[in-house]
């Protein structure tokens, strides 16, 4: 079982990140974080967020092996990118 360890600079990233962060999936992830810092079980996580226990592993794992900003970083492969078209969109 995974039990990564959070350095307070996380902890305080996590708790904003959780609540304010635009993305549901981040905020979900966060969560999960979150709650994995105050103790409950990976089982017990994946109850109160609503995903499956697979869903908290991978979370903690890439947590674990890539860092913070991995957790929050999302990659669509599939999509391309708006962002050369923002002025056109506003």
């Amino acid at each position: 079982m995974i039990e990564p360890e959070f350095s307070d600079d996380d902890f305080e990233i996590i708790q904003q990140e959780r609540i304010h962060n635009e993305d549901y999936r981040i905020r979900q992830r966060m969560q999960i974080l979150y709650l994995k810092c105050m103790g409950y079980s990976h089982q017990v996580i994946a109850d109160i967020s609503s995903v499956h226990l697979n869903t908290v592993t991978h979370v903690l794992k890439t947590y674990h092996e890539a860092g913070l900003l991995s957790v929050i970083s999302f990659h669509y492969p599939d999509r391309t990118s708006l962002q050369p078209y923002k002025e056109d969109i506003e």
